[in-house]
């Protein structure tokens, strides 16, 4: 579950790209070939080939004791997203899986309601034909099997007798299911064409990926035309690819090393609820991978550091996470005040995603411009984006502010303590993700250093803790006896590190 922000090349800097190139054809991007940001709306204005809207993680939530959605799950955001995405006159709409929290063929029937009361018969405001590309997720399939978790539980609650309880569950017959509520056939991994590209899903079959999805791909995307790209949709991240190989979610690679022969390939992958500010969202390769974000809440990014951050879980065990009696502040578990989805907007040669936050309705920053095909180490790739990110700064006199005070530690023990705190450093193109806040000693050096992750690091540009100071909190017990000062430093997504602030001591 993570986030991230944007690369800082804009049309007034493309040097020997012009503007009427970059628009109009592919020589642009046979120069320039890279991904870059654009102010947002600017890079889609011209007529796409195919829009598409494109979102996952609805999670929506049968209340035992209304048998209704739960209110504080509504539908709210999906329909607002939906009327969005009809709007700006979509050609189709991915949700990458996760449509139910517990499994629930009345989970999923919700969806399709929300669906129908935007897109009845599929069809948007003009009448056109609008395509639903969805998939399953693991809630969707998996969820009644974890026996110690709420969803089971929730079943159980609703219908006792086990026999009637497997009726109301879409695992026991994924294709029934499917059938009856989206009213179209159900095979595990499919194939639609939407205004002449191609798109295959593969629903949820298990961690490791859906079986047999790379023969799949291998066969059937090698009769489609190589210099037009093609989709593929599923739940898991596919391995190594958007976010890198520390992201929590992803498959076994099966998906990955099957698209890696086609560089018109794009994918796009949910699951983990990583934020759309996260400039590792898109990976470019052999191919091009994309995370969807999330409409239920925007998880943390756990995974990257083994300790993880101190507001937010390790990548250990939850409980361990939840009484790490090292860490004096609380958990951060899930942003559930931003939602985020996208507009992706596909021209001849290039890929322009429009990112958004359905709560808010703002953008998360500048729009991505992505070109295909993909080339493997090319400047849309992971090394070349990352040697030329902006680091995030600090704004021209910030300062760093400590007090001395009691304050909890995991373990709900009070402790003496000292707390940092320091403005954001969202200042210019570089958005903050977090920041290393370390004790400096009378020599000098530092002894201690913290990693906390930014308060606005998900939010849309101008959001209330996009702007909100950033705290940390340090026991006093492991500090150095003397503290001459401490040291913020501001870290991008690609790890850029921005210019220090520091405390008077």
């Amino acid at each position: 579950m993570k986030e991230k922000a944007v690369e800082g090349t804009s049309y007034a800097r493309m040097g020997a790209c012009s503007r009427k190139s970059f628009i109009f054809g592919s020589s642009a991007f046979a120069a320039c070939g890279r991904l870059f940001a654009d102010s947002p709306g600017r890079a889609s204005r011209a007529a796409p080939n195919i829009r598409l809207g494109v979102a996952s993680d609805v999670h929506f939530l049968l209340d035992p004791k209304t048998r209704s959605l739960r209110k504080d799950w509504d539908e709210a955001t999906l329909v607002h997203a939906l009327k969005y995405f009809r709007e700006r006159k979509v050609d189709a709409v991915v949700l990458a899986g996760d449509l139910s929290e517990s499994g629930l063929i009345d989970e999923m029937q919700l969806v399709m309601d929300a669906w129908q009361s935007v897109f009845p018969e599929d069809r948007g405001a003009d009448g056109r034909k609008v395509e639903r590309l969805f998939i399953c997720g693991n809630h969707d399939i998996d969820a009644p099997l974890w026996a110690d978790a709420g969803p089971a539980k929730r079943a159980a609650e609703l219908w006792p007798d086990e026999a009637e309880r497997r009726r109301h569950l879409i695992r026991t017959d994924r294709a029934a299911a499917w059938q009856k509520v989206f009213r179209e056939p159900y095979a595990p991994i499919w194939t639609k064409t939407v205004k002449g590209y191609t798109f295959f899903g593969a629903h949820w079959g298990g961690d490791a990926g859906t079986p047999g999805v790379g023969d799949f791909i291998a066969r059937e995307a090698a009769k489609l035309d190589p210099r037009k790209p093609f989709f593929f949709i599923q739940h898991p991240h596919l391995r190594g690819t958007c976010y890198g190989d520390w992201a929590g979610g992803h498959d076994d690679g099966s998906a990955t090393r099957a698209l890696e022969k086609f560089p018109n390939a794009i994918a796009f992958s949910g699951h983990s609820h990583y934020a759309l500010t996260d400039e590792r969202t898109v990976w470019q390769g052999a191919f091009t991978s994309i995370g969807t974000g999330s409409l239920r809440y925007v998880g943390q990014p756990r995974h990257e550091f083994p300790e993880g951050f101190e507001n937010t879980p390790s990548s250990g065990t939850m409980r361990a996470a939840e009484t790490d009696a090292k860490k004096m502040m609380g958990l951060f578990w899930g942003n559930y005040s931003v939602r985020h989805g996208m507009i992706a907007s596909v021209y001849d040669d290039r890929l322009v995603l429009e990112r958004r936050d359905f709560l808010s309705d703002k953008t998360l920053g500048d729009d991505w411009v992505v070109p295909f095909p993909a080339t493997a180490g090319g400047d849309a790739s992971f090394a070349k984006r990352r040697a030329r990110h902006p680091a995030p700064q600090f704004a021209a006199g910030a300062a760093v502010k400590v007090s001395d005070g009691n304050a909890k530690n995991r373990a709900g023990k009070s402790l003496p303590a000292v707390t940092v705190t320091f403005p954001p450093a969202n200042a210019g193109k570089g958005r903050a993700y977090y920041y290393e806040v370390a004790a400096v000693d009378e020599e000098g050096a530092e002894r201690i250093a913290k990693r906390v992750l930014s308060e606005g690091w998900c939010d849309p540009v101008g959001g209330s803790r996009y702007v909100q100071n950033v705290s940390c909190v340090f026991a006093k017990d492991e500090l150095p006896k003397i503290v001459r000062s401490f040291r913020v430093r501001p870290a991008g997504f690609f790890g850029a590190k921005g210019r220090a602030i520091e405390s008077g001591g």
